[in-house]
């Protein structure tokens, strides 16, 4: 299982927020069947790593269909091979050390 780390960020809409933008991408990946987490600078997506890559480009496409002039996304990957990893399990990781 990999986890994706995704930030779209729609330029040249006329308005300040996205949070409308982030909602739409959300649902996309909501209707995928995916598992995600919104955080205040992205969203988080973990399954197969054919799945994500489907996600992230569904979701660069999406600000488009709403009139957006540019859009300028990161991804970040973090695919393990050897052993199953969540996103819960990272966070875990990282906050029993804590």
């Amino acid at each position: 299982m990999a986890i994706l780390d995704i930030s779209v960020t729609p330029v040249g809409t006329g308005e300040a927020s996205i949070s409308s933008f982030v909602a739409e991408t959300c649902k996309v990946v909501k209707d995928m069947g995916l598992k995600y987490q919104v955080t205040p600078t992205g969203t988080v997506i973990e399954g197969d790593l054919d799945s994500l890559m489907k996600a992230a480009s569904t979701m660069h496409h999406m600000p488009f269909n709403r009139g957006a002039n540019r859009v300028i996304t990161n991804i970040t990957i973090d695919d393990r091979h050897d052993k199953r990893e969540t996103m819960e399990s990272s966070v875990q990781a990282v906050v029993k050390n804590i």
